[in-house]
């Protein structure tokens, strides 16, 4: 004999109508699409606080006691080296500071030094004094100012501002003689005061004679008509100067 047919459970009414509500639900929640709520995550802001004097102290003895200090490099071969005293020239140089200082600077070579002593002696030369000597150059009267004989450089203040000087460098012998080793350019220091000059040129105009010339205060008159009375008003000699 053929198997017998599992007959399906049959299921009363009122559960029947349960199961269904509960199947209903079960697909409805899962055709709802969840609304995901994303939070903005802040970054973590680290809060540095100040240390103590006592917190650095604390630190700089755990490490040791000592800072860092970088190595001494050697300037053997570095290509560090020392300016020369001297070039080897023979000149005095002559610069304006105010109306009543100059600023100069100079060398002796030993060439010139040599002629020197020649001319005068090695024992002269050795008292001798080296000495600036300035010159007013109008009426050449000067001054001498001793100098110690290691200097290469002095600042010369001047009685009278707004003339032209010159110096020279040089050795005073005991008899007073002055033997110049350089002579330097010639500056004309500025004056202490207000330029005298007053050039007629450019003397404050009348405005108000310029405004009628340029036909300021004839309203009628076109463009063309003013700009060439204009024109031809500034064709005339100014007083003290030439035709513009």
């Amino acid at each position: 004999m053929p198997p017998k047919k599992a007959s399906a459970k049959k299921i009363p009414g009122k559960r029947r109508s349960i199961v269904k509500k509960k199947t209903a639900v079960a697909l409805r929640k899962k055709n709802v699409k969840k609304t995901v709520i994303r939070r903005k995550i802040r970054p973590k802001t680290t809060i540095r606080r100040k240390r103590t004097p006592k917190q650095i102290l604390g630190l700089f003895a755990k490490e040791g006691g000592h800072f860092y200090s970088p190595p001494i490099q050697s300037t053997e071969n570095s290509g560090y080296f020392d300016l020369p005293a001297g070039y080897g020239d023979n000149r005095i140089v002559l610069m304006i500071r105010d109306p009543y200082w100059m600023y100069t600077y100079w060398e002796i070579n030993s060439r010139r030094k040599n002629e020197i002593i020649a001319e005068i002696g090695e024992q002269v030369f050795q008292k001798s004094q080296l000495a600036l000597r300035v010159y007013h150059a109008g009426n050449w009267e000067y001054f001498d100012i001793a100098i110690p004989h290691y200097s290469n450089n002095w600042y010369i203040n001047v009685p009278k501002p707004a003339l032209t000087y010159c110096v020279e460098v040089g050795f005073i012998t005991p008899d007073g003689k002055f033997i110049a080793a350089a002579r330097s350019n010639f500056v004309t220091l500025p004056p202490d005061k207000m330029s005298g000059v007053i050039d007629e040129q450019w003397i404050i105009p009348d405005w108000d004679k310029l405004y009628a010339l340029s036909g300021g205060y004839r309203v009628s008159l076109g463009s063309e008509e003013i700009s060439s009375g204009w024109v031809s008003s500034l064709s005339f000699p100014l007083p003290g100067g030439r035709k513009k």
